[in-house]
């Protein structure tokens, strides 16, 4: 029997059998719930140890880290909702909410690389953008070929009306993201 770690690092690798997996399993939601509270945990102690200066002071306060994991929680419901609205009521796709919220959770794995963030030497310029961190540009792409897969294999989409599903889940997701 697989474990969530197992799934989790299948969700990373663009293993497209996991999704039928987890689309089977029990307990897909409360782990992908895991998944992306760990993750957001992960990040912040990244930033708050390699950035330093005043995030070091919030390195051990449990309110700050349950405001983070909150605020993830919440970016990868909203962009489940974005994958699931455009795969099923724009592309005419067909699939149940709670699935798709399940395996947006595990396609959440790449964002592990925003816990290096603060690393300067790995940004660059980009016109109209300002500064842009390579690991960040790497995990949205990342990211989003998962949804695409996710758009393939459980939403039954073409793979260009799933990539589009994916890409405006993930333009949702930077958005949320950066509201809050």
């Amino acid at each position: 029997m697989q474990t969530w770690m197992d799934h989790a690092i299948g969700a990373a690798k663009l293993d497209r059998n996991v999704w039928n997996k987890i689309y089977f399993e029990e307990y897909a939601t409360a782990n992908a719930v895991m998944v992306v509270a760990i993750i957001a945990i992960v990040q912040f102690l990244g930033v708050a140890i390699l950035g330093g200066g005043s995030i070091l002071s919030n390195l051990f306060r449990f309110d700050v880290m349950l405001s983070v994991a909150i605020g993830a929680l919440f970016e990868w419901i909203i962009a489940a909702a974005a994958l699931w609205v455009m795969g099923v009521k724009v592309f005419g796709g067909s699939a149940r909410l709670p699935s798709i919220i399940a395996m947006v959770g595990y396609a959440y794995v790449p964002f592990l690389l925003l816990a290096f963030l603060p690393i300067p030497w790995l940004g660059f310029d980009l016109p109209g953008a300002g500064q842009v961190h390579l690991f960040f540009v790497v995990a949205v792409v990342w990211f989003t070929l998962a949804l695409r897969q996710i758009g393939e294999v459980h939403l039954d989409l073409k793979k260009r009306d799933a990539l589009a599903a994916a890409v405006v889940a993930a333009a949702v997701w930077l958005a949320v993201r950066a509201i809050f």
